[in-house]
């Protein structure tokens, strides 16, 4: 596989300044329980710096919607060959976390 036709399927990134390793996120206004927790006052989600990340940088804001998309959408086993072609790929250092800006559906 070529890392042109993996990142069809969504794109696995290193631009993570907080943790060491790849990264995959998709759109925090997803969040199952965080759409939730962001309603109450006080809770870590109130004030998810994700959310606003997305709201304050377009940029940030489609790619994560397009890797939301292409993961809800695309063929599972191609999905998963391509996640693990990026993550073999990037995560030289043996960390990656799903996520990011999100929970975990």
């Amino acid at each position: 596989m070529l890392v042109k036709e993996a990142i069809t399927h969504g794109k696995v990134s290193l631009g993570n300044t907080k943790m060491p390793g790849s990264t995959f996120a998709i759109c925090a206004f997803a969040c199952i329980t965080g759409g939730k927790l962001a309603k109450v006052k006080g809770s870590v989600c109130e004030q998810c710096n994700m959310r606003r990340l997305q709201k304050i940088r377009p940029c940030v804001d489609q790619g994560y919607k397009k890797n939301l998309f292409k993961w809800q959408v695309s063929n599972s086993s191609n999905w998963i060959a391509a996640m693990v072609f990026q993550i073999k790929r990037y995560a030289v250092d043996g960390y990656h976390r799903w996520f990011d800006s999100g929970d975990l559906q």
